[in-house]
């Protein structure tokens, strides 16, 4: 993202994001929740060998009619402040929060996680154990971010992220319509 490092506090000034790795991008692709404006590979995936899995996001992106471009290692580590881009990056819209609850069994509730991969880590967790609805707080909460995305392994981008403006009154005011269950760091804090 031009000079600033993704997962920067600044890159959520930008109108668009490079989601880099292969599963982010393919989630994206496949999930559909962003507009898409360009992919970017590694043009030594265009010669004799090319990985199975950046030709399956090449043949999304040619079904979703969009515009790739084969280019070298150097410029696609423009994109990207590191190497773990996996030889494809993707520039699309930012990920917008899901508006409205649906009658999800399960959700998570996370309380003011900031660090970028702490949240990716959390997701790839709970989509892992079947959870697909993560609600947080507005103030405090670290962005939805690329550095998000590649940490969750993808998953970020199959999931629903809902935003809400005070998490202990979301969970007053819902707490008849579903158990909560909730921990904190003391030993005695873990409440049914």
């Amino acid at each position: 993202m031009y000079i600033l490092k993704l997962g920067s506090r600044f890159s959520s000034q930008k109108s668009y994001d490079y989601l880099y790795g292969i599963n982010p991008v393919m989630s994206a692709l496949y999930a559909n929740k962003r507009q898409f404006t360009q992919l970017y590979v590694n043009q030594t995936q265009q010669n004799d060998y090319i990985n199975p899995r950046i030709s399956n996001i090449l043949n999304r992106a040619q079904s979703l009619k969009l515009d790739v471009q084969m280019i070298p290692k150097n410029k696609l580590e423009r994109y990207c402040s590191n190497d773990h881009h996996q030889n494809v990056i993707l520039k699309c819209s930012k990920l917008n929060y899901c508006n409205q609850l649906s009658d999800e069994s399960n959700f998570v509730l996370l309380d003011s996680v900031q660090d970028p991969q702490n949240f990716g880590a959390i997701l790839r967790v709970c989509f892992f154990l079947g959870i697909n609805t993560v609600i947080v707080e507005k103030k405090g909460q670290c962005p939805l971010s690329p550095t998000v995305s590649k940490t969750s392994a993808g998953a970020l981008e199959l999931m629903n992220i809902f935003e809400t403006d005070n998490l202990a009154t979301f969970v007053k005011q819902r707490k008849h319509e579903f158990q909560v269950i909730g921990s904190g760091f003391e030993s005695n804090s873990v409440q049914n």
